[in-house]
């Protein structure tokens, strides 16, 4: 039979395959061609040929996506044909159903295999077959580009990669982890992970993989050591998950390792720095605490010598000379227990008690312990507790007490002449709804620029360089405060601007205590007509709080406004100066707060000291109000 040509380009959702049609018989190519002619919705370009040799000749010259081969009469040429073509789909036509020849033709690579016949169904067969061939081809392709991909991703991946069988051998691994531990790849695949890992490591890999296996946990991180094949241990950061086949059999583990041999040794260089640096400080803080005792023990003797010499007669100028040696030891002393502070708050070794604190007698002991600063000065120096603030709060009195002298004691310092003010109330954090007492000390002194604050609670520091040479100190008053308050789980802060005053204000939890309070004879207020006659407004309304929360009623006059009541008692300051419109009535019980002077009692006149304490004012109504 003549060899023949014939090409039928239909359209098609595909685009046009090629196919090489191997015919045996003219009867046969007919009919083929029939079958497609008949199929308009599978167009394919067909080129046909009558013999094998010829078919191989185009095969081995073109390019075909699909074989189409009629193998009645000579299966044996046929089962050739597509053995030598492997990368080509075949649909093979057999007569009859002889089982046999379709097994031989199946195993030398056929796709499909048709009985042919002369019906319709069978000429409408073929384009089916082709599709599905073509689309076993393109899947087969695109698995082979996927895993082509992943060879090349696993091999040149920068981390190590590995497959584990669950037995430990290792099935593959990349250069990433053959460059880790100094084998090579053949050289790891006869080796287990057990063998090359680390056997302080090993018992708890073990244990994570065993985990795994067993479905209590999807994948599993950890630090460990590979040895390498030079005999040193690699650090490393291993990753590993569990893959399973469909029914649920482990099929092998996926590692990735990640070599942290530079990251780990500076972990364990820092590690060995910060102990060298604890055990530093640790000596630092013993040497302080040891040399302060030593310190103390003579400077105490001092102090108390020069007490005693101060008790003697002694002539002005050697009473001058032992107060100035007093004043100095005490001086040298608030230095040292300054230091030793310090050095306890930075070796962490601050330590809080945590019992009942009455925080009006913690207000009133501190101005008790300032008040001696106030002499020669023009100062004010008043407090005030709000209404809501509890009588009793947890906390170490001591610890709270101390922060409260230095920041009162400062004001002070740097208020030569003016008022400085102790608040104290409650307040709410915002953002959790936790309950603070918060303290705060204001003055009219020098203030503070923002720069300056900045620096206040760092240690050694001080506004700046002129403060310490005109005023003294350290500058570890502020730091030691701030060690104390976050020690407390509180806050320490500044408000100030230069040149008009400052506050100082720190906030610890409000934890109220319920305990049963010792009375000290507030109960004479409740009710009490007060009348406070101060040329201080600030002053004047901190001590109306402290009357208003014991339940007086309280008014403030000044010059000028008429009152609101007629008093029970008045409140009358030593530098009041009472005028026509604000004379003062000698008929009402007076308390004076006087700047100097003992408390002294003169008809319904008696006189307090300044700064107004709570005891000695509660004393001082009550003796005005009964003179006997």
């Amino acid at each position: 039979m003549q060899e023949t040509n014939t090409s039928i380009p239909l359209r098609s959702e595909q685009g046009n395959a090629s196919v090489l049609f191997v015919e045996q018989a003219t009867g046969s190519r007919a009919l083929s061609l029939t079958a497609f002619l008949h199929a308009h919705k599978h167009p394919y370009h067909v080129v046909g040929s009558s013999s094998f040799r010829d078919a191989r000749a185009l095969r081995d010259t073109a390019h075909f996506d699909v074989l189409l081969v009629d193998t009645v009469g000579n299966v044996p040429a046929a089962v050739e044909f597509i053995s030598a073509s492997p990368d080509i789909p075949a649909v093979c036509l057999v007569a009859g159903h002889d089982v046999a020849d379709a097994v031989k033709l199946m195993k030398a690579g056929a796709q499909e295999v048709l009985v042919k016949d002369d019906s319709r169904d069978f000429l409408e067969l073929i384009p089916i077959a082709f599709r599905q061939v073509l689309e076993r081809a393109q899947a087969r392709e695109a698995l082979g580009e996927s895993e082509a991909r992943f060879k090349s991703a696993f091999e040149h991946a920068a981390i190590g990669l590995a497959l584990i069988h669950p037995e430990g051998r290792w099935l593959r691994v990349n250069r990433s982890l053959c460059s880790i531990v100094g084998f090579s790849q053949v050289e790891m695949l006869c080796k287990t992970f057990q063998s090359l890992t680390h056997l302080d490591d090993l018992d708890l890999e073990v244990e994570n993989m065993t985990e795994l296996l067993h479905g209590k946990a999807d994948v599993y991180q950890m630090e460990k050591r590979f040895l390498h094949r030079s005999g040193h241990s690699v650090w490393t950061q291993v990753v590993v998950s569990l893959l399973r086949d469909r029914n649920g059999r482990p099929l092998h583990f996926i590692a990735q390792v990640q070599d942290i041999s530079q990251r780990k040794h500076a972990q364990l260089q820092l590690q060995a720095a910060k102990e060298a640096a604890e055990q530093a400080n640790r000596a630092k803080g013993d040497f302080v605490a040891k040399v302060s005792h030593e310190l103390r023990t003579p400077l105490n003797g001092v102090i108390g010598t020069c007490d005693l010499l101060l008790e003697t007669k002694l002539t002005m100028y050697q009473h001058e000379l032992a107060a100035t040696a007093k004043l100095s030891a005490d001086s040298l002393l608030d230095v040292i227990n300054e230091v030793l502070d310090f050095s306890k708050i930075e070796a962490g070794k601050i330590s809080l008690e945590h019992t009942p604190v009455d925080l009006l007698d913690l207000v009133d002991d501190t101005v008790s312990i300032i008040s001696s600063r106030l002499k020669g000065a023009g100062t004010e120096l008043s407090y005030s507790l709000d209404s809501d603030v509890p009588a009793l709060v947890m906390g170490d009195g001591g610890k709270l007490r101390q922060v409260l002298v230095n920041l009162a004691g400062n004001a002070i310092k740097f208020t030569p002449d003016g008022e400085v003010f102790i608040r104290v109330r409650k307040v709410v954090e915002p953002n959790s709804g936790d309950e603070f007492i918060r303290v705060a000390v204001h003055d009219t002194g020098i203030g503070i620029t923002p720069e300056q604050q900045q620096r206040l609670f760092e240690a050694f520091e001080q506004a700046d360089s002129s403060t310490t040479r005109k005023y003294g100190g350290t500058g570890l008053g502020l730091a030691i405060c701030k060690g104390i308050v976050q020690a407390m789980h509180g806050k320490i802060g500044v408000d100030s601007n230069s040149g008009e005053g400052s506050e100082f204000w720190f906030t610890f939890p409000c934890e109220e205590a319920y305990q049963a309070i010792e009375s000290k004879g507030e109960e004479i207020l409740e009710g009490l007509k007060v009348q406070i006659l101060h040329r201080s407004r600030i002053t004047a309304s901190q001590i109306a709080r402290l009357l208003e929360r014991s339940g007086a009623i309280v008014q403030t006059r000044r010059t000028g406004a008429a009152p609101d009541f007629r008093p029970d008692i008045q409140l009358v300051d030593d530098r009041w100066t009472p005028d026509e419109s604000c004379p003062l009535d000698e008929s009402i019980p007076t308390v004076f707060l006087a700047c100097r002077g003992l408390h002294e009692i003169a008809g319904n006149r008696v006189f307090v000291l300044k700064p107004v304490r709570w005891k000695h004012l509660l004393n001082g109504i009550a003796s005005a109000l009964n003179p006997s």
